[in-house]
């Protein structure tokens, strides 16, 4: 299974500064482990939309960053500093996958509830 520290590990743009008041990664994905394989995924995927992007725009003084990583409302939310069109095409279909993935075993699941969301599977549909 692959963990937060993996991520920290393998992104150059997955960082924290330590400081809760400069960024929110401090307390790393604020997410089920489901969504893990979701997440590498759209990783990879800015990885390689990064490198196609010219240094110029990637911004010198204000690299790439992602900021916070959590559940709202039953799906996942992915914030950055900045990005492109597609890296926030990238970002919204892996947000629109999160609300079949369940969020705690990554099988097909569904956003359950009325007032706190979840998404997840038959299996796991007591489990947050």
């Amino acid at each position: 299974m692959t963990t937060d520290k993996d991520f920290f590990e393998r992104f150059s743009f997955i960082s924290t500064s330590g400081d809760p008041t400069k960024d929110c990664m401090v307390w790393g994905f604020e997410c089920g482990d489901g969504w893990h394989d979701l997440l590498w995924e759209l990783c990879e995927s800015i990885e390689e939309e990064l490198q196609q992007t010219p240094a110029f725009v990637q911004g010198g003084d204000s690299p790439f960053q992602v900021v916070q990583v959590k559940e709202k409302y039953g799906t996942l939310r992915f914030y950055t500093n900045w990005g492109t069109e597609e890296i926030y095409k990238l970002i919204q279909d892996a947000e629109n996958k999160s609300a079949v993935t369940c969020e705690v075993c990554g099988k097909p699941g569904k956003l359950r509830g009325t007032g706190w969301l979840s998404t997840t599977c038959e299996e796991h549909k007591e489990d947050i």
